[in-house]
């Protein structure tokens, strides 16, 4: 998956994945990028106010959740934008 942010085109080399360490509770989505010439970087999505009210129905017996939007995560956040991208990484 490729991104553009402020102009810089990054393509993302993991697959984003949930987090809450340093959120105060809530969920944000990172994963790592890279562009063209070789800076790296980490990228950050909120989850959107959907996903966000839709988890608030909880879990059923076996852990999976009730409200069935929930069920994919695609629909988690705007993956289109990014909230932040931070280079982790200068090329030399």
């Amino acid at each position: 998956m490729k991104i553009n942010f402020n102009g810089i085109e990054i393509t993302l080399t993991t697959e984003a994945s949930a987090e809450n360490y340093g959120t105060n509770g809530s969920v944000v989505y990172t994963a790592d990028g890279v562009d063209s010439n070789g800076n790296k970087y980490s990228v950050t999505w909120n989850t959107t106010a959907e996903w966000n009210e839709a988890n608030e129905e909880g879990v059923d017996e076996d852990g999976d959740p009730v409200n069935s939007y929930c069920n994919d995560e695609s629909n988690a956040c705007d993956w289109d934008n990014p909230e932040s991208v931070t280079m982790t990484h200068e090329a030399k």
